[in-house]
């Protein structure tokens, strides 16, 4: 699936999703874009802190987290973070049809 179908389907299923604001639909956009510009396959991203606070424009490491801590329970992108600074942490995106067993590998 391309860029367009990741946040296609992502508006869909948050259409009727009062939990979702303004903010989690910019900040799952920019997890598209990074999956996209890395030239990554798979519905996955492994991404530094910092390259994402910087591509989302957010300042706080707090706010960071807690847009990809709801993003995960909500059940929108899977989440995995990392204290390894080499490795980086792990983003999946849930998409319909990864829903019900996404796997998500360490490259």
């Amino acid at each position: 699936m391309d860029a367009a179908g990741y946040i296609s389907e992502f508006m869909e299923r948050t259409r009727r999703d009062p939990r979702i604001g303004t903010a989690h639909i910019g900040f799952f956009t920019v997890i598209v874009y990074l999956c996209d510009y890395n030239g990554n396959d798979s519905p996955c991203l492994r991404v530094h802190r910092n390259m994402l606070m910087t591509a989302a424009k957010i300042s706080s490491a707090s706010t960071l987290y807690r847009y990809l801590n709801e993003l995960s329970d909500y059940g929108y992108i899977t989440y995995r973070p990392s204290r390894n600074p080499v490795k980086g942490t792990l983003i999946g995106i849930v998409t319909k049809q990864n829903d019900e067993n996404l796997k998500i590998e360490a490259r």
